[in-house]
């Protein structure tokens, strides 16, 4: 039921009764000062922002809007596979896990599955290295995490001559995971990692306005990042693999060559 699985542009049906009144009504309600934020970065003095902002924005309070997410949902997806023929060269996959939408801090949240994804199936992992050289995956093979007001989930995929048989392959790791733990030293260089990248992100002012914009929406304050990461244990990360990438909540989706087209050329 949550907006996110709607197309951002709509349907054929639903720009077709869009009206000029409804047009000026959303722009008024979502485009206002009072659902806005402006963050600067640069070699500025912020007084001089503050009172241009103040002499250009308008100054009267305007509650934010009221948003509308649906009612809660389950855990489970609501379809547990897709499949669908293209005219590509080789199958093409998307394994995603539904999140469990908590009340905890969402940038805590946020940095603790980047890091899972990292010691689950990323580059130095031992998964990514087995399914390299399977020929299952190539360098195109992506993952990562997304949130969003109401939902959130990790994905991974990419170009795969098997997607079944990645798929898998990643349950049987994360199981491997749940018994036995994943190496100390391959955590503690990880971990270290994804905060030099993040420190390095804040080279980037526009990276920076971006991140603070976000956090700032989601009521959290991005610069105490350091601090969560000095919390995340092994043990941590662990549970989250054994938990939130269990089997039960996931779904693919996969894009196989259209072979009557190819056979028709």
């Amino acid at each position: 039921t949550h907006p996110i699985k709607d197309r951002v542009i709509g349907t054929v049906e639903s720009i077709g009764t869009l009206t000029p009144e409804r047009l000026y009504q959303c722009h008024n309600v979502f485009y206002s000062p009072g659902n806005m934020v402006l963050c600067v970065a640069g070699d500025v003095q912020p007084d001089q922002i503050e009172k241009w902002t103040s002499e250009t924005l308008h100054q009267e309070k305007v509650e934010p809007p009221i948003r509308d997410f649906g009612p809660p949902e389950k855990r489970e997806p609501a379809q547990k596979r897709w499949e669908s023929e293209m005219e590509v060269a080789a199958p093409l996959f998307l394994l995603g896990f539904k999140g469990e939408v908590q009340a905890d801090n969402p940038l805590e949240r946020e940095l603790k599955s980047e890091l899972a994804l990292e010691l689950l199936c990323g580059p130095s992992s031992p998964l990514y290295a087995r399914l390299y050289e399977k020929g299952l995956i190539d360098k195109q093979f992506s993952y990562g995490y997304e949130q969003y007001p109401g939902c959130c989930y990790c994905v991974m995929g990419g170009e795969s001559r098997d997607p079944d048989q990645v798929a898998a392959e990643i349950e049987q790791e994360r199981q491997r995971i749940a018994r036995e733990g994943v190496d100390p030293s391959l955590f503690e260089r990880l971990k270290k990692a994804s905060f030099g990248g993040r420190l390095r992100m804040l080279n980037s002012l526009e990276a920076s306005c971006v991140q603070l914009a976000e956090a700032h929406f989601q009521s959290v304050q991005y610069f105490d990042f350091p601090a969560y990461y000095e919390t995340l244990s092994k043990a941590d990360l662990e549970t989250y693999i054994a938990k939130a990438l269990a089997p039960e909540y996931s779904a693919i989706s996969i894009i196989r060559p259209n072979l009557e087209k190819e056979q028709v050329k």
